[in-house]
């Protein structure tokens, strides 16, 4: 017996899976939109600050100046225990 509507798409085969992929963030996109509108300038500005300072402590991190200063400090914070 054959059911009264299968839908467009095969028993087996279901939909496309790109197609149910692209769906799914659109419905997601689609909740998001208003939380995403109400984030405050502060917030950008702060996530950037800390996005720009990762990578320059990345990039210097590992110079000789920066380690010559790290042991200074090191040197002197025990210097008062």
């Amino acid at each position: 017996m054959r059911p009264l509507f299968a839908g467009p798409f095969p028993r087996r085969g279901g939909p496309p899976r790109g197609a149910n992929v692209l769906l799914r963030v659109a419905i997601v996109a689609d909740r998001l939109r208003p939380v995403v509108q109400e984030v405050q300038r502060v917030t950008l500005w702060a996530s950037l600050f800390v996005i720009v300072l990762q990578q320059m402590s990345t990039a210097i991190g590992r110079t000789v100046p920066w380690l010559s200063f790290a042991t200074y400090v090191q040197n002197l914070v025990r210097s008062f225990h």
